[in-house]
């Protein structure tokens, strides 16, 4: 029982820090529009492309992604997790 409880109240911990980086942050919608504009992209990965397009259309601050190499022609400021969290410590 004892390791069931330590699970329980790691998993009730790291909703407690979604919660919290949720409210830092805002998840873009996907629609067909986004998807269209992602083939013609100067993104050329299209999941990454996917991606900046959704954040063009919510005229966001930054993108945090691990991938920032193909993020080099993009428009919008983009962070890894590591700068963005270097970031957060500033604000």
């Amino acid at each position: 029982m004892v390791i069931i409880a330590k699970f329980v109240r790691a998993i009730l911990w790291r909703l407690k820090e979604l919660g919290k980086l949720l409210r830092l942050v805002k998840i873009c919608s996907v629609n067909s529009a986004i998807l269209q504009k992602a083939i013609i992209s100067p993104i050329t990965d299209y999941e990454d492309a996917v991606q900046h397009e959704c954040a063009l259309a919510e005229n966001p601050d930054a993108i945090v992604t691990r991938n920032t190499k193909d993020f080099k022609d993009s428009s919008v400021k983009v962070y890894s997790p590591g700068e963005f969290l270097q970031f957060l410590q500033t604000v």
